[in-house]
């Protein structure tokens, strides 16, 4: 059952070490990802410099992390959550609604001060939320949901500090840029 399921496309390295489990806990860190929804897959990319870390975010209850390369995890100054979920009982426009009140209701001091909307080239769109102070009173400083049809993804960008700011946004739009959508008809 592939649907749902996050692997790595490192076939070729996978391939030669005879797809043991142990070749992927020595390297949890590869530059690609998929995960497989109901009507598309969903190549996950790191933004260049960054990694992207599938051991730390199983561990954690995240689809994928992304997080600078001269950092670890667990002390990264910025770092971009990833989730993939079917959209089951609530619509796109629906979840958003829900899922930022929740974030509004569990993050005091968080406010959004502004929306956007960016098309992929494949004609999907991001939602994007703009914290009101990001690395202040909240660590969250973007939330960006991609419309997958049948599926969302959503990437949260948190800074711990104001000065990582500058650095960071570039890098959030970079890694939704990297997502591609691949239609199973391909």
């Amino acid at each position: 059952m592939a649907k749902n399921l996050l692997f790595l496309l490192s076939g070729l390295i996978l391939m030669a070490a005879g797809a043991t489990g142990s070749l992927a806990q020595e390297s949890p860190r590869s530059d690609v990802a998929v995960y497989s929804g109901d009507l598309h897959a969903f190549q996950l990319k790191p933004p260049s410099g960054w990694v992207l870390d599938l051991e730390n975010a199983y561990t954690n209850g995240y689809t994928a992390v992304l997080y600078p390369d001269s950092q670890i995890f667990v002390e990264a100054s910025m770092i971009i959550y990833i989730w993939a979920y079917p959209l089951d009982s609530l619509g796109f426009q629906e979840y958003i609604s829900a899922d930022s009140t929740f974030y509004l209701e569990s993050n005091i001091g968080l406010e959004f001060i502004s929306t956007d909307t960016v098309y992929t080239p494949q004609e999907f769109y991001w939602v994007i939320l703009e914290a009101a102070d990001p690395g202040a009173e909240s660590d969250i400083a973007l939330i960006g949901y991609l419309d997958g049809e049948t599926d969302i993804i959503i990437y949260q960008l948190d800074i711990t500090d104001r000065i990582s700011w500058a650095d960071a946004a570039p890098k959030f739009a970079e890694a939704m840029a990297n997502l591609t959508v691949l239609d199973y008809s391909d």
